[in-house]
């Protein structure tokens, strides 16, 4: 009986500066949030609908194109919508959509390509001539594990999509993999780490100039390597 206890108290009080825990806030509570690394550098806030569900905004100042290892500047706006359908003692599963608009690039950043015999070649995934703006859609999923009241290790998917609209239409379709980690500091407070790797898919569609559409796609190593820091208010 005590035992049952203590394991409900202890799930009760791990409900805090959830970010990468699996777990959502509870209802009410209110979080801010900031995450630095690569790709962008991020600022946050969360509020807690219900016991399985929050909402929330996050803007980004993004530097690392789709994820790759490229220099590029942009920006990004979305409104992260966290479902936790499954939670006990020690595992908890989290389901993310998180829709939004982002600026890809300004006047640089995408791929540039050439007509050569008839078929389209990729030269260089950095570099594009104008304003990249369209729709994002990331969504994700984390499996997180409760190590002990205040230790939380999760493994996860992000699979932040991309559709462009402006100079030229192309989509990105990242698909990264792997290990997130939030300590508790005390009630108000949590630091971590997320870390996710995979492959970072850019498909477009190009004219080649005459009068018939192409489309090519190109895959390239993409990756996320953050550090966080949230407070409960």
């Amino acid at each position: 009986m005590f035992a049952a206890a203590a394991l409900t108290l202890g799930s009760e009080a791990r409900a805090q500066a959830n970010l990468h825990s699996g777990d959502v806030l509870r209802p009410g509570d209110n979080m801010i949030y900031g995450e630095v690394g690569w790709p962008e550098l991020v600022f946050g806030f969360q509020h807690g609908m219900s016991d399985k569900v929050d909402l929330g905004f996050r803007f980004g100042l993004i530097y690392g194109y789709e994820y790759r290892p490229y220099t590029v500047l942009g920006l990004g706006m979305r409104v992260p919508i966290r479902i936790t359908p499954v939670k006990t003692g020690r595992v908890s599963f989290q389901i993310r959509f998180e829709p939004g608009l982002k600026f890809d690039a300004f006047g640089s950043g995408g791929c540039r390509t050439r007509l050569a015999g008839g078929l389209v070649v990729i030269e260089d995934c950095a570099y594009a001539g104008g304003l990249a703006f369209g729709l994002w859609l990331p969504f994700g999923l984390d499996v997180g594990i409760h190590l002990t009241r205040d230790a939380h290790l999760s493994f996860g998917m992000e699979a932040p999509f991309y559709v462009n609209f402006t100079h030229g239409v192309y989509g990105g379709i990242p698909l990264l993999f792997g290990p997130g980690f939030q300590y508790d500091i005390n009630d108000h407070m949590s630091v971590g780490a997320n870390l996710k790797f995979g492959a970072s898919i850019l498909a477009a569609s190009v004219n080649d100039g005459f009068g018939h559409s192409r489309t090519y796609d190109n895959t390239d190593f993409g990756f996320i390597t953050s550090g966080f820091f949230a407070y409960r208010l």
